[in-house]
C-alpha cells in the first residue's frame, strides 16, 4: 500500500477535493476505506469530476466502512444514474450523519433515488442538494420520505432548483408531523411563491422543530411575507429567518414589526434588498425599542437613509439585546443619521457589531463607530 493510502487510513479527516488525489483514483481510495482498521470519519471529495463508476466505488465501501460520518461530493457529475447506486448503499449504511450532494445534476430521478435512502435511513442528519435540477416532483418525493419515514434529518438544504409551490407545499406539509425532527430548510432561489407561504405558515403556527427558515428570492411578495408574519406572531420555535431578496417593501416591513412586537424566539432576521425604504425601517426599529429576543438584523442594501437610521437612536438607548446591525449598501445613509448612531453607541453596551460599509458616511465618522463597536466587544469578552 502506497504512503498516501497509509496516510488515508490513519487520519480522521482527508480532504482530497478539486483533484488532490495525486496519483490515486476514487477505487484505491475507496477500497482503502473498507479496510476495518481505518480511522477516518469525514471524507471530502468534492470538485473531482466523480461520475458513475466512481461512485458505484463509493457505494461499495459506504455498505462496509464503519467509521466515515461525513461524505462531501459537492460539485461532481454524479447524475441520477450514480445515485440510483449511492441510495442503494446508504440503506444499509449505519454510521453516515453528514452528506453533501449539491450541484450534482441529479434531477428529479435522483432526488427520488436519494429519497428512497430517507425513508429507512436513521443516521443522516444533514442532506444537501442545492443546485441540482430538482423540481416538483423531486421536491414530492422527499417529502414524501419525510413525513412517513424513520429518519432523524435536522438540516435539508435545498436550494437553488426548479422548485415550484407544489413542490414547497409538499415539503411545508411533511414538517407538520407531530414526531419530525428537521430543525433547519433552505428553499432559496425556489418559486415558493404566496402559495408555499400559506404552508410555510401553516408550519410556524403549529408546535415543530423547525427553527432556521431560509426563503431568499422565493417570491414570496408581499401577501406571502404578511402571512408569514401573522405566523410569527403565535410561532414559539423559530429562531432564525432569512426573507431577503423578495420586494416586500414598506409594508412588508410594517407587517414583520408587528409580528416582532409579540414574537418571543426569533434571534436572527434577514431582510436585505427588499425595497424597504425609512418608513419600514422605522416601524421595525420601533419595535425593537421592547423586544428582548432579536440578537442580528440584515436590513443592507435597501432604500433607508439617514431617517431610517436616527429611528435606531431610541434602540440603542433602550435595547440591551440587539447585538448585530446591518446597514451597509444604504447610499443614502449620510453623516447625520451615522452621527446620531454614533452618540447613542457612546451609552450602549450591548451591539457589537455595525455594518455601514457602502453608505455616504465620512471616514473619521466610520473609524469612531468601529472603535466604539470594537470597544463594546472587548467589554463582552471582560464580562463572559
Amino acid at each position: 500500500m502506497s504512503d498516501f493510502l497509509t496516510r488515508l487510513l490513519n487520519e480522521n479527516v482527508y480532504f482530497l477535493s478539486r483533484g488532490r488525489f495525486r496519483d490515486v483514483g476514487v477505487e484505491e481510495i475507496a477500497k482503502a476505506l473498507m479496510d476495518p482498521n481505518t480511522k477516518v470519519r469525514e471524507l471530502d471529495l468534492d470538485g473531482n469530476n466523480i461520475q458513475f463508476e466512481d461512485v458505484r466505488q463509493i457505494a461499495k465501501m459506504l455498505e462496509v466502512n464503519m467509521t466515515i460520518v461525513a461524505l462531501h461530493l459537492y460539485h461532481n457529475e454524479i447524475g441520477p444514474e450514480a445515485s440510483m447506486a449511492l441510495s442503494k448503499a446508504l440503506e444499509r449504511n449505519s454510521t453516515l450523519e453528514f452528506l453533501d450532494l449539491a450541484n450534482n445534476n441529479l434531477g428529479d430521478e435522483g432526488a427520488m433515488a436519494i429519497a428512497n435512502v430517507l425513508g429507512v435511513n436513521k443516521t443522516i442528519k444533514t442532506l444537501q442538494l442545492d443546485s441540482n435540477k430538482i423540481g416538483d416532483q423531486g421536491a414530492t418525493a422527499i417529502a414524501t420520505a419525510l413525513k412517513c419515514g424513520t429518519g432523524v434529518l435536522k438540516k435539508l438544504w435545498i436550494s437553488n432548483n426548479k422548485i415550484g409551490p407544489e413542490g414547497a407545499m409538499a415539503i411545508a406539509r411533511a414538517l407538520k408531523r407531530h414526531d419530525s425532527t428537521l430543525e433547519e430548510l433552505r428553499l432559496d432561489s425556489n418559486n415558493v411563491g404566496q402559495q408555499g407561504a400559506v404552508e410555510m405558515a401553516k408550519v410556524l403556527e403549529t408546535t415543530c422543530t423547525l427553527c432556521r427558515l431560509y426563503l431568499l428570492a422565493t417570491n414570496l411578495g408581499l401577501n406571502g411575507v404578511s402571512i408569514l408574519a401573522k405566523a410569527l406572531e403565535v410561532n414559539s420555535a423559530l429562531k432564525l429567518l432569512f426573507i431577503r431578496d423578495n420586494n416586500i417593501g414598506d409594508e412588508g416591513a410594517m407587517t414583520l414589526a408587528k409580528a416582532l412586537e409579540r414574537n418571543e424566539t426569533l434571534k436572527c432576521l434577514s431582510v436585505c434588498s427588499s425595497n424597504i425604504g425609512d418608513a419600514g425601517v422605522i416601524a421595525i426599529a420601533t419595535t425593537l425599542e421592547h423586544n428582548r429576543t432579536l440578537q442580528t438584523l440584515f436590513v443592507q442594501q435597501n432604500c433607508i437613509g439617514d431617517a431610517g437610521v436616527l429611528a435606531f437612536v431610541k434602540v440603542l438607548e433602550h435595547n440591551e439585546t440587539l447585538q448585530n446591525l446591518h446597514l451597509d449598501g444604504n447610499s443614502s445613509i449620510g453623516d447625520l443619521g451615522a452621527l446620531a448612531i454614533a452618540d447613542a453607541l457612546e451609552n450602549n453596551r450591548t451591539l457589537t457589531s455595525l455594518n455601514l460599509d457602502r453608505c455616504s458616511i465620512s471616514s473619521g465618522l466610520m473609524d469612531r463607530i468601529k472603535q466604539l463597536t470594537k470597544e463594546n466587544l472587548r467589554k463582552r469578552w471582560r464580562i463572559s
